[in-house]
């Protein structure tokens, strides 16, 4: 998800369906750079807050930025256990 921006209900449909569904669900938020804190966090929290209308618990998610690599270590660790968890 870009977390540079307000959510997108194509985005909340296809978390929700997941969800639903009882498919395992990460959320990745992308183009986190500093520039951009003060609406990341604001756009991070109201995609959370349209997530607890229908469920009842955020799934894990991660925070990250390609430019200066934040949350890179922590997603892969993350990647790591579910496909060790899943052999």
């Amino acid at each position: 998800m870009d977390s540079r921006i307000k959510p997108q209900a194509n985005d909340l449909e296809f978390s929700r369906a997941c969800i639903e569904g009882q498919v395992p669900l990460a959320i990745v938020f992308t183009k986190a750079d500093r520039k951009f804190k003060n609406d990341v966090k604001k756009n991070i929290s109201a995609y959370q807050d349209e997530l607890l209308k229908f469920v009842k618990m955020v799934p894990t998610t991660f925070v990250t930025s390609a430019t200066d690599q934040t949350g890179k270590e922590e997603l892969l660790d993350w990647m790591k256990m579910m496909l060790a968890e899943n052999k």
